[in-house]
C-alpha cells in the first residue's frame, strides 16, 4: 500500500515538473514572430511583372508583400502609400529582371528587400517602411502560362 502511494506521489511529482518545463520554454521571449505582430501591415494584392528577354516577353515574375509601415508618417506622404508602394515595387522588379537578381536564395533576396525598403524610403526622405516580408514570389515562363491556358481551355 504504501508503495502505491509513493508511486503515485512520483508520478504525478514527474507529471508536475513536465508540464512546467513545457509551459516555461513556450513562454513568449518578447519579440514579435510575425511581421503583423510588430505594428500597422500594408498587404499588397499579387504585382505581375514582365521580364523581358531580347526584345520578347519571357516570362513574369508574381509576387506578393507585405509592408510593416509606420502610420503616423505614412500621413505626412502627399500621395497614398499604396501608390507609391506599388509602383516602387513594379519597378524594382523591372528593373531587377525578377528572375535573374531574386534567385531564391536568401540572403540575396534578403538585400533585395533591403534595397527596395530604402527606395521607397529614400523617394520621400522619411521612414515610412520599416520591413518587407515576401509573401510569394515566382516565376512564370512563357511555355508554362500557355500550357495552363491549354489545360484550362481543355477543361
Amino acid at each position: 500500500m504504501l508503495r502505491r502511494i509513493i508511486f503515485c506521489v512520483w508520478v504525478c511529482a514527474i507529471f508536475l515538473v513536465s508540464l512546467l518545463t513545457i509551459q516555461w520554454l513556450s513562454v513568449d521571449s518578447g519579440k514579435p514572430r510575425t511581421i503583423e505582430e510588430k505594428g500597422e501591415v500594408l498587404k499588397l494584392d499579387s504585382i505581375s511583372v514582365p521580364v523581358i528577354s531580347d526584345a520578347q516577353v519571357t516570362g513574369y515574375v508574381i509576387a506578393q508583400l507585405a509592408f510593416l509601415i509606420d502610420s503616423e508618417k505614412a500621413k505626412l506622404l502627399p500621395m497614398p502609400l499604396e501608390v507609391l508602394v506599388s509602383g516602387e515595387t513594379f519597378a524594382f522588379l523591372y528593373d531587377h529582371r525578377g528572375r535573374d537578381a531574386l534567385k531564391r536564395n536568401a540572403s540575396v533576396l534578403g538585400k533585395a528587400m533591403e534595397e527596395l525598403r530604402g527606395t521607397i524610403n529614400s523617394r520621400y526622405t522619411i521612414e515610412v517602411v520599416k520591413a518587407i516580408e515576401v509573401k510569394q514570389l515566382d516565376f512564370l515562363s512563357k511555355e508554362e502560362i500557355r500550357d495552363r491556358q491549354i489545360r484550362k481551355a481543355a477543361n
